[in-house]
């Protein structure tokens, strides 16, 4: 018993089918170009909302604060004073 589906010949492309390869080239970077884009704008947006709380948390463990909310607090405040000074 056969299905339907290897009864059916599977046609390739005739030359009038086919893209030219510059044609083919020029649509995918175009496509390449907008995720990369995309990429690229994710990228700003997480660096600049989560690098400040990196360096901070590498300041805390640096000069071992506690890990609670003023032990934070404690560490941006002389960490923002660290930076004033140099």
């Amino acid at each position: 018993m056969r299905s339907e589906i290897h009864d059916q010949k599977i046609s390739q492309p005739t030359k009038t089918d086919q893209k030219p390869l510059g044609e083919i080239l020029q649509n995918a970077a175009k496509r390449s170009l907008g995720g990369g884009l995309a990429g690229a704008g994710a990228m700003v947006v997480q660096v600049s909302t989560l690098m400040w709380m990196r360096t901070i948390m590498n300041y805390q463990y640096l000069v071992a604060f506690r890990v609670d909310f003023w032990g934070v607090l404690k560490a941006i405040s002389l960490f923002v004073i660290e930076l004033e000074k140099s």
